[in-house]
């Protein structure tokens, strides 16, 4: 973590130097982990911030990995072009290919999350039906070792008629099972339901339903008549066309008791539930009528006393000025009223406007930006030398595969976000895919950077978008591109201010060996935005 820690200041330390002359300086980074809007609805300041944060980790695990400070990698693999004659591979390069993994994993993981989470209803279906499967195939592997074990233990008495069958070795009961129990438990069920078992005064068998919502209505090692029916079928035509052998024929039966007795106490479970859900909705119900009849009373009471009021009021006094400002005011009132709603109107319309974070073309941007990022970063990886001749000369040359400063990154990032493209999501099935706004442009490629969103102009502080406005912003009155006064402020002028700064100055060298300087004094013009 701490590479990924130097990798975001990377980051924050190159957009600003890059964006200092713009309205938009990323001072909306500064906020971090609680973004502003303008970096969550898909504008172009968060396609630049996604691919400068997966560029940044990308060069700064890639630096780590070649400097030794990382135990999880490497240096970088050798190229495998054949060096010509003038120098040979060596030294430790940077992993670049390990960096662009790792910034794949760990900043993309958020947005595969919500891609994820997206597909959720037929992914959870599949997913249910793969586990009953599962469920099925382990049901068969436990039957098959049970009977594994009763074969290998068989000796001494006779056998039961019936169920289900553990170690078979001692003398055999009558028709009600073996070492598994009655009515086809588990062994950790039926030890379960014997510890809950109770017996009332008249000698029914009681559970805790609480704990066991699974328990049946009698007790734990008798057997219900859909049990004795099901023990007692015999084969069917079709299993003995099959050539079922009698250990299929018993496992495939428990099976079935199993299933059925499992599914009657589910049904029995869902019902209760069911039954007291509805008892809650009612109440829930019955409490909200009677609270919505008391308060229409109140409402009403206060009405009339208010009427009454009223009355009282113009008939102690003279009545014509009175009525006409109450009219008045009413007038007043209904012209708030019609302020009000067309304010309440034009939120609604705002709030429709906004895109949501979980937005798939949010999504789809974000991945798109990152790759770019850390394409950025493959495609500055050059060949770096060092040599290693005699009095400085360079008759032995060593080479690698080396990364620059980060800043040659930022620049190619910044030309991507001025050359950015709009994009729309269109769905395609169940999946979406984007496709850029504007009819003029055809395609993009998979080295530009994409936006769903407009950016806001930054002129103004507007805290819904994520502007904080360009008020006291220091521009150059003598340019007229954007760090220009005229464009930073926004046509709103601007003031100048004088100031005197303080420098050393006139310095000289003194043997041996001290240095002595004078101190000037230099005025500066600064213009600020009004």
């Amino acid at each position: 973590m701490p590479h990924v820690s130097s990798a975001a200041n990377t980051a924050v330390n190159t957009c600003t130097a890059m964006f200092t002359s713009r309205r938009w300086n990323c001072s909306s980074l500064t906020r971090a982990p609680q973004l502003t809007p303008d970096l969550t609805h898909g504008t172009r300041e968060q396609a630049v911030v996604h691919a400068l944060s997966s560029a940044a980790v990308t060069w700064a695990v890639a630096r780590a990995c070649s400097q030794g400070t990382l135990v999880l990698c490497g240096c970088g693999r050798v190229p495998q072009e054949p060096p010509n004659g003038h120098f040979k591979w060596g030294g430790c390069g940077d992993n670049v290919r390990f960096g662009a993994s790792f910034a794949r994993q760990f900043i993309d993981a958020r947005d595969e999350h919500r891609a994820t989470k997206r597909k959720g209803r037929s992914r959870r279906r599949a997913n249910q039906r793969r586990q009953r499967v599962d469920d099925d195939e382990e049901e068969e592997e436990v039957d098959e070792e049970e009977e594994g074990r009763g074969g290998g233990g068989g000796g001494g008495g006779g056998g039961g008629g019936g169920g289900g069958g553990g170690g078979g070795g001692g003398g055999g009961g009558g028709g009600g099972g073996g070492g598994g129990g009655g009515g086809g438990w588990e062994d950790d069920e039926r030890e379960a339901l014997l510890l809950e078992y109770e017996e009332d005064e008249d000698g029914n068998p009681r559970y805790n339903r609480a704990i066991l919502p699974f328990a049946p209505d009698h007790h734990p090692d008798e057997v219900d008549e859909g049990d004795r029916q099901t023990t007692n079928t015999k084969r069917t035509p079709r299993s003995r066309e099959r050539g079922m052998t009698e250990q299929q024929q018993q496992r495939r039966q428990r099976q079935q008791r199993r299933r059925t007795t499992k599914n009657r106490l589910h049904h029995q479970h869902q019902q209760q539930q069911h039954h007291h859900q509805q008892q809650q909705k009612s109440q829930k119900q019955t409490q909200t009528a009677s609270r919505r009849v008391n308060n229409n009373n109140q409402q009403q009471q206060q009405k009339q006393q208010k009427k009454k009021a009223r009355r009282l009021r113009n008939d102690s006094g003279n009545g014509k000025k009175k009525g006409r400002r109450r009219r008045r005011g009413e007038g007043e009132g209904n012209n708030n009223n019609n302020n009000n709603n067309n304010n309440n109107n034009k939120k609604k319309k705002r709030k429709k406007r906004r895109r949501k974070i979980h937005d798939p073309a949010i999504v789809l941007m974000n991945q798109h930006n990152n790759r770019v990022g850390r394409r950025v970063v493959k495609a500055l990886l050059s060949t770096q030398c060092k040599c290693h001749g005699v009095s400085g000369s360079c008759s032995i040359k060593t080479c690698w595969r080396g990364l620059p400063t980060f800043t040659q990154a930022g620049d190619r990032l910044y030309r991507g976000y001025l050359s950015g493209v709009e994009v729309r999501a269109v769905a395609s099935g169940s999946r979406h895919r984007l496709l850029p706004a504007s009819p003029a442009v055809t395609r993009f490629s998979r080295d530009d950077l994409i936006y769903v969103t407009k950016s806001p102009d930054y002129c103004h502080p507007e805290p819904r978008l994520g502007s904080v406005g360009t008020a006291g912003r220091v521009c150059n009155a003598s340019s007229t591109g954007v760090d220009g006064c005229g464009v930073m402020c926004c046509g709103r002028g601007h003031t100048t201010h004088t100031r005197r700064t303080h420098h050393r100055c006139h310095c000289k060298y003194h043997w041996c060996c001290y240095v002595t300087c004078q101190t000037c004094a230099t005025w500066h013009q600064i213009h600020t935005c009004n």
